[in-house]
């Protein structure tokens, strides 16, 4: 069996089993004959709000934005960034977990937002996201804040 080095941890981990972990992920079942986790119970896992303040949309996250959900998650914003001019706010302060999909949700608002002469702004207060953005290089790509005040202030 092969084994990879955790650099962080300072051990070594069982390289996981691509093959089951792709099956979780089609089937929604895994080695132990769990059930599938129901879609009510996913769609719980991800709450957005969104409102309007001063001509601005702020969506609000709660919860996780992970491969599950973030799907779901990109269509929302999808459809609200589709308008030229859309100054959106992304407040994350009520996010528990965020992934390399979620990430790559940002990524993609970001851009939609610039393409359509808008703006986004997020709002974030745990160290969290702007680390995974530090490790991927793209802290300078969004105008983050740590106050929904701040960021509707910019």
């Amino acid at each position: 069996m092969a084994m990879l080095y955790d650099t962080e941890e300072g051990r070594e981990h069982p390289e996981p089993d691509v093959r089951a972990v792709q099956e979780v992920f089609e089937t929604g079942a895994d080695e132990t004959g769990a059930e599938p986790v129901p879609e009510a119970v996913t769609r719980a896992r991800d709450e957005i709000r969104e409102r309007e303040v001063g001509g601005r949309t702020i969506v609000e996250l709660r919860g996780e934005v992970d491969m599950l959900n973030s799907p779901r998650i990109k269509e929302r914003i999808d459809r609200l960034t589709d308008r030229p001019g859309t100054e959106l706010v992304l407040d994350l302060r009520e996010l528990r977990f965020i992934d390399c999909s979620g990430i790559s949700m940002l990524c993609r608002a970001r851009n939609r937002t610039a393409e359509r002469d808008g703006r986004l702004t997020v709002v974030v207060d745990d160290p969290c996201v702007p680390r995974m953005l530090r490790l991927t290089r793209l802290t300078g790509a969004f105008d983050l804040h740590s106050t929904l005040d701040a960021a509707l202030a910019a």
